[in-house]
């Protein structure tokens, strides 16, 4: 028996060992290096915005709410909630703490709401809470920070009256606009908060280590404060950005676990043994100012599209068929095609309309200002070209390198035509038309549609994707649209 029992003993152990070994197959102390598309500028939290900060935010805080590796919403900061009569009321885990170890307290996301909704912030995502009390009135000046409707009932109980019913309140708190943020430690910031290493603490998975702004370098290293459900598989998480070498190149050496990619290039990764995942969330644009009248704009939108500018596209590009691409709209929405290409009735239309100019024909000296990527001069040099073989409108194109100054077309279009991409940093449909001075409210994309392209100041051309592309040594990633994309937390490297 008792010889018996040692074997025994001894095979249970071997598959014990086995039985752990397989369920450990990832490096729990790797560093996973993630190439960015561009530099952020700022971690505050409230006032992050492009898709490199939104990254970087998403993995050092933590809401009261979070969303799980499925994309559900769950409790984060929070250990239990209660709703009714418009109001949400909150209990914060009382164990929780910032990263470097001063406790984390319903204050904290009181200040930090307070700080969103202040006009002199800016914060960009304001617009998610308008639900809370008095936040628009506030946002807008018209109304006392005072008169907000978030309250603390002790250090870890939080209560947020709504002025109407929010389905998407719990999401909002899960996003980049509703994390905490410690008032001493802000004031103490003094001006410089969320600008550098020294002057950020962390509540997440992870926490800010190292940001290294001249050879650019952010070390997120997991957070051993951190007390919640979603501890980092990983040692550290290195966010880069590299000037001199190609995200493929870098990719391929081995030199980055997974990055940004140009979208025309995601064969080439795919060629290249490497994992894609690609979200339409770029709309290029055509703006045409009022000194073409009317007609003539109407003549030209109509030859946006058809064959022609379909076979000039790289991969990752499509001919818009509407102006919102496919992250901002939910699988039930359905909107109308605008303009279709009709080369027989746009010639009629220009021939017609052409006679208001003073010398009958299209002035000479008109010019379009593009921004391109690498990726999209072809499609413009293809249909100026068709304006010019079909219509005789002689266009000039000059390109620019700011994509800051051009965006401004939107709104005020100093220049007679341009042609640039509109990127939205998440899938939130009201972020986009804002974009376009639009305040969404909830109403029909095809009504809205139709309201910002009626007098063809304003003509989609294409949409395109962003892809990230990522090594074998990577299992596979959980990416969504919403709020930076990914959370490291689910991000494992292989041994």
């Amino acid at each position: 028996m008792n010889k018996f029992f040692k074997i025994f003993t001894l095979l249970l152990t071997v598959i014990l060992l086995v039985t752990l070994c397989g369920c450990s197959k990832y490096d729990s102390k790797a560093n996973i290096y993630f190439e960015l598309n561009e530099l952020p500028k700022t971690l505050d939290a409230q006032t992050a915005e492009s898709v490199s900060e939104l990254i970087a935010v998403r993995n050092i805080y933590e809401g009261l709410t979070r969303k799980n590796e499925a994309g559900d919403i769950v409790l984060g900061v929070a250990e239990s909630y209660e709703y009714k009569n418009l109001t949400y009321t909150f209990q914060i885990k009382e164990d929780a703490v910032w990263s470097d170890g001063t406790p984390l307290t319903a204050y904290d996301f009181l200040f930090a709401i307070k700080r969103a909704v202040l006009p002199e912030t800016n914060a960009p995502f304001v617009y998610k809470l308008y639900s809370i009390k008095n936040a628009r009135a506030i946002s807008e000046g018209n109304a006392s920070i005072n008169s907000l409707g978030v309250s603390v009932l002790g250090d870890y109980t939080i209560r947020f009256q709504l002025e109407y019913e929010d389905e998407n309140f719990l999401h909002t708190l899960s996003t980049s606009v509703a994390m905490p943020c410690n008032e001493e430690f802000f004031k103490n910031s003094i001006g410089k908060y969320g600008l550098n290493s020294e002057y950020i603490i962390s509540n997440g998975s992870y926490k800010l280590s190292r940001w290294n702004q001249e050879n650019f370098k952010i070390k997120l290293s997991k957070n051993d404060n951190y007390i919640g459900d979603f501890q980092a598989k990983n040692g550290a998480v290195f966010l880069t950005r590299n000037e001199e070498e190609t995200a493929i190149s870098l990719l391929q050496n081995d030199d980055v676990d997974a990055s940004f990619i140009d979208c025309a290039l995601t064969k080439e990764a795919e060629n290249s043994q490497l994992k894609t995942h690609s979200f339409e969330n770029t709309c290029w644009i055509l703006t045409i100012s009022n000194e073409i009248p009317y007609n003539i704009r109407k003549s030209l939108a109509m030859l946006c599209g058809g064959e022609f500018l379909n076979e000039k596209m790289e991969y990752g590009f499509r001919i818009a068929d509407s102006l919102f691409p496919s992250v901002c709209l939910s699988r039930e929405s359905t909107v109308k095609q605008f303009t279709k290409y009709d080369l027989t009735a746009a010639k009629k239309i220009y021939m017609e309309s052409v006679k208001e100019f003073e010398d009958k024909k299209f002035p000479t000296d008109t010019y379009l200002s593009y921004y391109d990527n690498g990726y999209f001069k072809n499609s413009i040099t293809a249909l100026v070209g068709h304006w010019q073989n079909h219509l005789g409108a002689y266009v000039n194109i000059e390109e620019t390198d700011s994509l800051n100054k051009i965006l401004g077309q939107l709104n005020n279009q100093t220049k007679v035509m341009a042609i640039f991409p509109i990127v939205t940093p998440n899938n939130d449909i009201a972020e986009y038309l804002k974009k376009f001075n639009f305040d969404y409210k909830g109403q029909d994309v095809s009504v809205i549609q139709e309201t910002l392209l009626k007098n063809y100041n304003i003509v989609p051309l294409a949409f395109s994707n962003t892809t990230i592309a990522y090594g074998n040594g990577i299992d596979e990633i959980t990416f969504d649209t919403d709020n930076g994309y990914i959370d490291f937390s689910f991000v494992k490297k292989q041994k």
